[in-house]
């Protein structure tokens, strides 16, 4: 390279060639003077200038990949909540019954024998009509499981909680894990 720097030097001339629909929208473009240039060069010229000033920012967010992502994350989502469901519906139908011994809190008029639903001996709850048990092992599970008793009453026998279990299960505390 020569010492001599002149005009070619310092601004060289770029030459590219341009798709057939890109060149005729330069053309329109200039011919309804959306842009300060009066040639398709100069319109070009402005429009590379911008984009190295950084005027003209790319398009990097790609709408359509981050609805598809967030459409798998709901799928995942649903069907990590369905496996739940199915884990205590079989944990429910896998239980085993065991009687427990009667607690009488109180004898009504017509000489029924209520029974409490918590086993106080072996520190678990139980469903009173159907002997199934609720037993935890650390105290998260101990407050998870007046939830799943008063679902399995809905769910298994269609109805709430009585007056007495409603009172036991308000009034219980967590004394340790059930055996």
């Amino acid at each position: 390279m020569t010492k001599n720097k002149n005009y070619e030097y310092w601004n060289p001339t770029l030459s590219f060639r341009q798709k057939r629909h890109i060149r005729t929208h330069l053309e329109k473009s200039v011919e309804k003077k959306k842009y300060d240039a009066s040639t398709v060069s100069e319109l070009a010229q402005t429009i590379l200038e911008k984009w190295c000033n950084g005027e003209i920012i790319d398009k990097t967010l790609d709408y359509q990949k981050i609805l598809q992502e967030l459409k798998i994350k709901d799928w995942k989502g649903k069907i990590a909540e369905r496996e739940q469901r199915m884990a205590f519906r079989s944990g429910l139908a896998s239980a085993s019954v065991r009687l427990k011994p009667i607690t009488i809190n109180q004898i009504p008029e017509n000489n029924e024998n209520i029974r409490s639903p918590y086993d106080e001996s072996n520190k678990r709850l139980q469903c009173i009509e159907c002997g199934c048990l609720f037993g935890w092992k650390n105290q998260d599970e101990y407050f998870e499981k007046a939830g799943e008793l008063k679902q399995h009453l809905m769910i298994k026998h269609d109805r709430q909680f009585n007056a007495l279990e409603r009172e036991v299960i308000d009034n219980l505390t967590y004394e340790g894990d059930s055996t």
